[in-house]
């Protein structure tokens, strides 16, 4: 998404005053994107993002320009009776509607803003009822950002306000989509809800072999990284200067400083194996909402370090909480296999997927 914003902030920078931005907002069945992809298109017809495979951004792209030539919104659809169907990667039987908006530079910067704040939010788009109208939807406000017609009866807003908050407490497991809502006149509107939960943050205790690719799978989808460790030797920017914030300091003191926040967007993945740093990580970890904490060991070492936890005043349940052997088992035993496995098993927990147990 960051992208997106970019690439429109750059086109305005060069003096242009519009930029289209095509948003998947339905998928039936099968598509190769879902609920939320965006892309950007430019008054020269550059393209920055995707909604599809790729085969579709062209025709996406044509009714962009005519977006933004006369400002009025539209809602594309796609369908497996279409010709291009095939290479969309609709040949299941699946369908995608995209809506497609002009916006200026105040509206780009304000949902750029909104997005960049990390305040995990809802953007509303009104895409029939109080068509082109926007706002951005926290814990604490509604925030206009276009308008495009006359807004919705209080009662509708308010319907949508209030699942768009549900969704906040969804966090990352918040799925996107249109609502559809009736006024008391009987007047239908629809509202799709996107849900930006916060970026996930990947907090890696330990710079060891297995973070370096571990970052790097992280990257690619969608987390922030951080890396702690006191180690010189380790932690240095040959091995680890790709992470987002790389932090030489001892997982206790980055916590006390506030250079590490732990909270429900923090997945926490201990692998130093050293329990100077791993029980000063782990114990911090687990007072906090962390939603994911995995620590890398043998099940006898997991065992012991439990039992030492429980001393610190630790219950069962708590430390029930770590993940260990951390990561999926995937039967690699290589560092990049070893990672691929950790980070699998952070995304399936992030997005609702299934984890099954390992066997004992």
């Amino acid at each position: 998404m960051q992208l997106v914003w970019d690439a429109l902030g750059s086109w305005f920078d060069r003096g242009d005053a519009f930029g289209a931005l095509a948003t998947v907002v339905n998928v039936y069945r099968s598509a190769p994107r879902a609920e939320g992809a965006m892309l950007a298109v430019s008054v020269r017809g550059e393209l920055a993002g995707s909604v599809s495979g790729g085969c579709i951004e062209g025709d996406v792209a044509y009714h962009a320009a005519q977006v933004i030539e006369t400002g009025i919104p539209v809602l594309l659809g796609i369908g497996i009776e279409d010709e291009t169907a095939w290479d969309a990667g609709l040949t299941c039987g699946g369908a995608i509607e995209i809506w497609v908006e002009r916006l200026d530079r105040v509206a780009v910067m304000a949902l750029s803003d909104a997005w960049n704040r990390k305040v995990p939010s809802v953007s509303m788009t009104w895409i029939s009822g109080a068509s082109g109208s926007r706002q951005v939807v926290d814990d604490a406000a509604v925030v206009p950002v276009a308008t495009g017609g006359a807004m919705p009866p209080d009662e509708v807003a308010t319907s949508a306000v209030w699942r768009a908050r549900q969704m906040i407490a969804e966090g990352q497991r918040a799925v996107s989509g249109v609502q559809d809502l009736v006024a008391a006149d009987g007047t239908p509107y629809r509202v799709f809800l996107h849900a930006w939960p916060g970026r996930p943050r990947l907090i890696v205790f330990g710079a060891v072999h297995v973070a370096q690719s571990l970052v790097r799978f992280a990257h690619e989808v969608g987390f922030e990284t951080c890396v702690v460790d006191p180690r010189t030797i380790f932690a240095t920017d040959e091995r680890l200067g790709h992470a987002g914030q790389l932090l030489r300091a001892w997982p206790q003191d980055a916590i006390a400083t506030g250079q590490v926040v732990l909270d429900e967007t923090s997945f926490v993945v201990v692998l130093s194996h050293d329990p100077k740093l791993d029980e000063p990580a782990l114990a911090a970890a687990l007072r906090s909402k962390a939603p994911y904490i995995g620590c890398l060991g043998s099940r006898k070492t997991q065992e012991i370090r439990r039992a030492r936890l429980i001393k610190q005043g630790f219950t069962e349940d708590d430390v029930s909480r770590i993940r260990g052997p951390v990561g999926l088992d995937l039967g690699g035993r290589a560092p990049e296999e070893i990672a691929l496995g950790i980070m699998a098993e952070v995304v399936a927990v992030a997005r609702g997927g299934r984890v099954a147990p390992r066997p004992a």
